[in-house]
């Protein structure tokens, strides 16, 4: 076989690639951006692990290991999302710190059952049970949680304040002092971030972000694809959050918060008002440091990740508890 056919092998590869791709792309989007997530997870050094209790299965990523004095950081991600939410944050974080993303209840690689209690309190439940599998109970730890999960990390550190050396509250999800738009419309049973098409996917994004960023149809489409399984269980979630008596369960725990406490928001939020700050700085009872992040939406973790890093090491160092 003549040489040339065989220097023609790289050039058929590629084309062969970059057409699947592309078939791929208009025809099932969601799988390249599943690609594409999975390589971010990847390349942050996080290991995806799975822990079992009978047929409930958790998710979560990993990375470093633990420390005996160095507590580990346990992330919670917001609504709608996984712990992949959290790759930037992660991926800017040494390996000499040892990090554990989860998948929350009904979301990511966890288990979702449309029975299951997926209440602000079942939740909490259920990330205890998680943590005492991974045996992250036998040393105390810093809880971080961002939106949704932030309020899970409040109500988690009340009602555990023996596992917990220090939290982070960002942008927690709670009934504020001011109501603002996004409020108003939950209330009425609306609500940005359950997009049925490409056109409300766009607008998800905008609200969750300070600096708009237009994103191609198909991306739009990859989004709908892949969150379509959970509609069920988001909108079970939704309902919950839209009730009032779940928006004070945060207020009403802050006195039991007694652990070292670091409250972080973006100046521009346009889902949880930035009145909540002053709420918490005044009802938590050990309010080490609230740091505003300018020029910073919702999506703390994904627009300005380097900000929340530093943030989280600064306080971290304050309490001498940073490598």
């Amino acid at each position: 076989m003549p040489v040339t056919v065989y220097l023609l092998y790289p050039v058929v590869a590629m084309v062969t690639t970059v057409t699947a791709s592309v078939m791929v792309y208009f025809i099932y989007p969601a799988l390249l951006v599943k690609w594409y997530i999975r390589y971010t997870v990847y390349a942050s050094g996080m290991r995806v692990n799975h822990v079992h209790d009978g047929n409930f299965k958790y998710t979560y990523g990993e990375k470093g290991a633990q420390k005996k004095g160095q507590p580990t950081m346990l992330l919670f991600h917001g609504f709608s999302t996984s712990k992949d939410n959290w790759v930037p944050v992660v991926k800017k974080l040494t390996a000499d710190h040892h990090i554990i993303a989860v998948d929350l209840p009904g979301q990511g690689g966890t288990t979702r059952k449309a029975k299951d209690d997926l209440s602000l309190m079942g939740q909490v439940r259920r990330m205890h049970q998680f943590v005492k599998l991974i045996g992250l109970d036998k040393q105390p730890f810093h809880l971080i949680g961002q939106s949704l999960g932030g309020t899970i990390a409040g109500l988690y550190a009340a009602s555990y304040p023996d596992e917990i050396e220090m939290l982070t509250l960002i942008c927690p999800a709670m009934k504020m002092p001011v109501e603002n738009e996004f409020a108003r419309e939950l209330r009425n049973g609306q609500c940005c971030l359950m997009p049925t098409n490409p056109e409300e996917a766009q607008i998800m994004f905008d609200c969750c972000v300070y600096k708009k960023t237009k994103f191609p149809k198909q991306v739009l489409k990859a989004i709908l694809q892949l969150r379509k399984p959970y509609a069920e269980i988001y909108a079970e979630m939704v309902t919950d959050l839209a009730n009032d008596e779940n928006g004070v369960l945060l207020p009403q725990s802050l006195t039991k918060l007694t652990m070292p406490t670091q409250v972080i928001w973006g100046e521009y939020d346009q889902l949880m008002d930035i009145s909540g700050v002053t709420m918490l700085e005044e009802g938590l009872p050990n309010c080490r440091r609230v740091d505003i992040i300018k020029n910073c939406g919702h999506s703390t973790n994904l627009e300005r990740p380097g900000s929340v890093v530093k943030l989280l090491l600064q306080f971290r160092r304050d309490l001498g508890k940073s490598s």
